[in-house]
């Protein structure tokens, strides 16, 4: 557990009580408009309240969320000497009905006491052991609940006014707000995460689509056409290579999720577009689009993991096939160009997702989630992926690599 470092109260002895009341709601009001971490607040508010009442000991509880409801003890602490907190022998969870506890959750209002062994039962006596003589109770209020609670404990007792406890009262508040901040911050977050697992999801069933289909269809043909046996291996060939598709997406994936280095070798790019090609031009017919290609050869080579980079084409093209409509053209133009490898998908018109600032397309749908899935192999290769929106002329997305080495000459179909 980390404890609270000490902090003055500066000029609480030139104010009256009540001045030095608002400046201290004041201080902790201030501090808790400028953090956004609770436990950040409460190692700032902690010692500051504590040495306005003379208290020895200053510790913290979140109420938890799960049923039953139970005060859970926070890391952060205050005490005045070595060894204070220990002699309390605070447990790390609370009932919620235990002693004095029950009245200032419910109310919301702060309260102090002397009797010790009444307000906290079995935790009573080691207060009294540990030479400590009076308690005082904060709800933190965030709207109308109390989502925590701070204790302090005081060598002698403290009489506070009406006054000091309206002051005690509206600091839990502005605590509340800090804890408010982070919770909805932190849900925030967590919306995030699950938006950005479901486009991921959404792009590796994306890819899998299309060569399970080209299998399925593959087999039907088998069994419903009597073909001769040098058509059936044709057509399992095709079965075996799009299997191996499969394959090579689900062990990517696996890598992804494991984080294992890829093994990156020389890669002659102009055979893997011409096999990306090959299985493209096959969707564009079924889907009635054109399929125009213009290699610049010769290619040059890039230093890369083969079967991740072509994922990442083959996505990029699908996301470019599923946005154009029948008829339309889709143009894959490649070519070597000041030390870098640039490949360019266009049609018109594309779904227009948003450009990030890392040149990323942001998720919108099954074909955003394929380019996100294709931003981050490209990323991992140190190249960068982006989209140029052009209105009635259609987009571009345009992938651009680091070369390795010299061409290794022009490749052939």
């Amino acid at each position: 557990m980390s404890a609270c470092k000490s902090a003055t109260f500066p000029g609480a002895t030139d104010r009256s009580v009540a001045d030095q009341d608002l400046q201290l709601l004041r201080e902790v009001v201030a501090v808790s408009n400028q953090v956004e971490d609770f436990e950040h607040a409460l190692n700032l508010a902690l010692p500051t309240i504590a040495q306005r009442y003379a208290c020895s000991v200053g510790q913290a509880f979140l109420i938890s969320d799960e049923p039953p409801a139970r005060l859970l003890l926070c890391a952060t602490r205050y005490e005045s000497a070595p060894g204070l907190f220990a002699k309390l022998r605070t447990p790390a969870s609370l009932d919620l009905d235990a002693g004095y506890l029950r009245p200032i959750i419910e109310r919301g209002e702060p309260n102090c006491t002397t009797a010790l062994e009444d307000a906290l039962g079995v935790r009573g006596r080691p207060a009294r052991e540990a030479g400590l003589a009076w308690v005082l109770g904060v709800p933190v209020i965030s709207g109308t609940q109390t989502v925590a609670l701070l204790e302090f404990f005081a060598v002698q007792a403290t009489e506070l006014a009406s006054g000091a406890l309206d002051a005690v009262a509206r600091l839990g508040v502005a605590l509340g707000r800090v804890l408010e901040r982070q919770r909805s911050r932190s849900a925030r977050r967590r919306n995030e995460r699950l938006a950005s697992m479901g486009t991921f999801a959404a792009g590796i069933a994306h890819e899998l689509n299309n060569p399970l289909t080209s299998i399925l269809m593959n087999a039907r043909l088998a069994l419903k056409h009597d073909y001769d046996k040098e058509r059936l291996l044709e057509i399992v060939g095709e079965i075996v290579a799009d299997t191996e598709r499969c394959a090579k997406i689900v062990k990517n994936l696996v890598k992804f999720a494991r984080r294992e280095p890829a093994e990156r070798s020389p890669v002659n790019v102009s055979q893997l577009i011409r096999r990306v090609v090959a299985v493209a031009r096959r969707e564009a017919e079924k889907a009635k689009v054109l399929f125009d290609v213009d290699i610049l050869e010769p290619l040059p080579v890039v230093l890369a993991e083969a079967t991740a980079i072509e994922q990442a084409l083959v996505s990029v093209v699908n996301g470019v096939l599923d946005g154009t409509d029948n008829r339309g053209t889709v143009r894959l133009q490649a070519q070597g160009n000041a030390g870098k490898l640039r490949i360019c998908v266009s049609a018109g018109p594309l779904p227009a997702p948003s450009t990030s600032q890392s040149g990323a397309p942001a998720a919108a749908n099954d074909s955003a989630g394929s380019y996100e899935m294709a931003s981050g192999i490209i990323s991992e290769h140190g190249g960068t992926i982006t989209i140029d929106r052009r209105p009635g002329s259609g987009n571009r997305i345009t992938i651009e690599l680091p070369v390795a080495g010299q061409s290794p000459g022009r490749a052939t179909e």
